[in-house]
């Protein structure tokens, strides 16, 4: 099984302690996905939430920037019509050789959803996105238009002239935790995301989804996303764990805002929080209970050679994909690439995804 690492491209840069000094940086965003590209990472997750600039628009800012790079662009159904959506994913395939995938995510948040005007329920917001990849698939693989009568959508004669260069077409992501989640996205999914958590839980999960795509001779891959801490010395990478919390609960009680808004709090991942702790040797999940769920901050704390082995373990639960980030956009990525990255490849016995491009 090989193994596929990827990093978040940043549109501002900050962290959960430091604000951005700006709300929007198309300079650094373009510096962020070069120095990915440069230190051989396979691709990037853009991000999407209710307040965030558009991840197509992003994807096409860098994509011409960056030979190689691909761009794993989160997608929300439901404000964008699944008809133009599959035009919108197949330009910027086009433009940029093949390299993107469409993260649909249904959104944790009501709260956050109906700031889009969408007043769906959770599970009929995946109900939803799984009839909407349905149509996507259809409009980027038909030679002829499309009609189609759904629950959601109901449309006469669309096609997509200019269609994706990968075959069979653009890969699906799909995430959640939920029974509605894990249903569909068996159904569906070419690889199904998930957020950090135990190697127990892990492993726990992906048997949940293999055993639901498993009557449809589905066989999705698994990603996970995980933050780190790395330094030289187990001691030095605590005390930095240690000083990243206490930064957070800082910029908090002054006043600042970390992830969503602070009314939308998320008990069910703060509860699992709380459990892990002390489970796995490496595994930190203080920053997440302390800022209430809001923000994805379990870590991953140790040396590189103690990260690398953490990460192994999880490969060998069935996750061959890995959105690695930390908590300094610039420095961390730089260390992630430097130091981890072909420790990692080296162990499964992959080849280093390195093509320098210069400049």
């Amino acid at each position: 099984m090989s193994i596929e690492i990827l990093g978040l491209l940043y549109y501002v840069e900050q962290t959960e302690f430091r604000p951005a000094t700006r709300t929007f940086d198309p300079d650094f965003i373009r510096r962020h996905a070069r120095l990915y590209d440069d230190l051989g990472f396979d691709g990037v997750l853009i991000g999407q939430n209710a307040r965030s600039p558009d991840p197509l628009s992003i994807a096409a800012h860098v994509a011409a920037s960056c030979q190689r790079l691909r761009f794993m662009i989160a997608h929300r159904p439901g404000f964008v019509t699944p008809t133009v959506a599959a035009r919108m994913f197949a330009t910027i395939d086009r433009l940029s050789a093949g390299r993107v995938a469409a993260h649909i995510i249904a959104a944790a948040s009501d709260l956050e959803t109906q700031q889009d005007c969408d007043f769906l329920t959770k599970p009929e917001r995946y109900a939803r996105a799984r009839e909407y990849v349905d149509i996507l698939r259809a409009i980027w693989t038909s030679e002829r238009p499309v009609d189609h009568h759904g629950a959601y959508y109901s449309f006469e004669k669309s096609f997509c002239e200019a269609k994706p260069i990968q075959k069979p077409t653009i890969p699906i992501y799909w995430g959640g935790g939920s029974e509605a989640a894990i249903r569909y996205g068996a159904e569906c999914a070419d690889v199904y995301a998930m957020g950090p958590g135990t190697l127990k839980k892990t492993a726990t999960f992906i048997e949940a989804v293999r055993a639901a795509a498993r009557p449809l001779r589905r066989a999705p891959e698994f990603l996970m996303t995980m933050r780190l801490i790395m330094a030289p010395t187990t001691d030095a990478a605590w005390k930095e764990a240690q000083a990243i919390l206490d930064a957070t609960i800082a910029f908090q009680q002054a006043g600042g805002s970390v992830g969503r808004a602070k009314g939308d709090i998320d008990r069910r991942v703060v509860a699992e929080a709380e459990a892990a702790r002390g489970e796995d040797p490496c595994l930190w999940t203080e920053l997440t209970v302390a800022t209430e769920g809001r923000a994805a901050t379990t870590a991953l704390v140790g040396t590189p050679e103690q990260l690398c082995g953490a990460l192994l373990d999880y490969y060998r639960a069935g996750i061959s994909r890995f959105i690695l980030t930390g908590f300094d956009p610039i420095r961390d990525t730089i260390e992630i690439g430097q130091e981890l990255l072909p420790r990692l490849r080296a162990a499964v016995g992959q080849k280093s995804a390195l093509v320098s491009h210069g400049g």
